[in-house]
């Protein structure tokens, strides 16, 4: 039986839809499977039990939405802390709205470096498209169908790894440039933490402080109140049953309407979709091998 560690970040969900989905087929596999989700309160009770950086793995796959052309900085942290270890096999998933474009080539390098430092040896590199949660919505459709693909996407990668497939990307020049200059969002989203404003809609539920993954937020005589550990990970936002959180200088990120999984998950099933064809015609055509070829 092999043991398989699943180590996630995840923002607004897509990322650990993917993780669950992916932990189910590793356990069909016959895998002993164990997860850890990177966030404040579960890293404090991984610590106390003594499997935050336990490394006693056949594999360890590490998962992560693309933040700025990059990782977020928890999964830095967690790989900080890291022992050095002798091979253990490593693969890397990120997830994003852009896929596979050349801008994210090269989202997973820094953490290639990091971990092969240790000499951990990674294998394996993997991009899941999920729909967009910043700047604009991806149509519900094509949403639809993403999320629908997600179980055959977590099957057929499980397969490779434990195949011990090779699957490694040389990012191209321009993208390893961009992805070192957006270094900078791991300040300025500190920064956007302390933009973030409250409306006179706000309920003073604590949803938000509860959903926190940093614990940024505390409630404050009912009121949030936003520390500097921010993320940007825009859960507060999207989570909010009443809109009542927005960032002050940046409202040009968050997709109006909001962004919310469930409900089109829910909507699925009594949904007809196009074709394949017809959901990634014009602007997503970009996406339609992804779509079409079901090992990619």
């Amino acid at each position: 039986m092999k043991k398989v560690k699943l180590v996630c970040f995840s923002g607004t969900g897509g990322t650990k839809r993917f993780t669950s989905s992916l932990e189910t087929s590793l356990i069909k596999c016959g895998c002993d499977v164990k997860v850890l989700y990177l966030e404040t309160k579960l890293i404090e009770i991984a610590k106390r039990e003594g499997t935050f950086n336990d490394i006693s793995y056949d594999f360890i796959i590490i998962l992560f939405p693309v933040h700025a052309f990059d990782a977020p900085e928890p999964v830095y942290k967690w790989i900080k802390a890291l022992p050095k270890c002798q091979m253990v096999s490593v693969a890397l998933i990120s997830v994003s709205a852009a896929g596979e474009y050349w801008i994210n080539q090269a989202c997973r390098i820094g953490l290639i470096r990091a971990l092969s430092k240790k000499g951990y040896n990674v294998f394996y590199e993997r991009m899941i498209i999920m729909p967009f949660n910043i700047l604009f919505a991806t149509k519900e459709s094509f949403s639809m169908r993403l999320l629908q693909l997600l179980p055959i996407k977590a099957e057929n990668t499980a397969k490779e790894i434990l195949e011990l497939k090779r699957r490694r990307i040389e990012p191209k020049l321009k993208s390893r440039v961009i992805t070192r200059l957006a270094k900078v969002e791991k300040v300025t989203s500190k920064l956007f933490g302390k933009e973030l404003r409250i409306k006179k809609t706000c309920t003073q539920c604590g949803l938000c402080a509860n959903s926190c993954p940093m614990e940024n937020i505390k409630m404050n005589y009912g009121t949030p109140h936003f520390g500097w550990r921010c993320v940007e990970c825009l859960r507060c936002i999207y989570i909010c049953h009443t809109h009542s959180i927005y960032p002050f200088v940046s409202r040009f990120m968050v997709v109006k309407g909001g962004y919310d999984l469930d409900r089109l998950e829910k909507q699925i099933e009594n949904t007809i979709l196009e074709s394949d064809e017809e959901l990634t015609a014009g602007v997503y055509s970009f996406f339609r091998e992804y779509i079409e070829n079901e090992w990619i």
